[in-house]
């Protein structure tokens, strides 16, 4: 599946965001806000999680998913940081 015309969910941008909201008609600005709200509430729960009841390898893989998402997590606050300067250079 792809957003705008990107495939690799890696190298998904700003831009490509911007894009796809354009496509469907969904208004940028709310775009931005949704996924800004999305992305504090990804910390927010994630530092409120118990893995009480889980053996140590599943607390493993409970936390290596953990760093991942949290890790995709910043890469889409950067690139909300980014929605202003793309959409002026549009």
């Amino acid at each position: 599946m792809a957003i705008g015309d990107e495939f690799d969910a890696d190298k998904i941008t700003a831009y490509h965001l911007i894009t796809m909201a354009d496509e469907v008609g969904i208004d940028r600005n709310l775009l931005k806000r949704r996924l800004a709200l999305m992305c504090g509430k990804v910390k927010k729960l994630a530092g409120l999680l118990s893995f009480d009841g889980l053996t140590e390898a599943e607390q493993d893989y409970a936390n290596a998913l953990i760093a991942f998402i949290l890790k995709r997590n910043d890469w889409f606050e950067q690139q909300v940081a980014e929605f202003k300067p793309v959409i002026a250079s549009l």
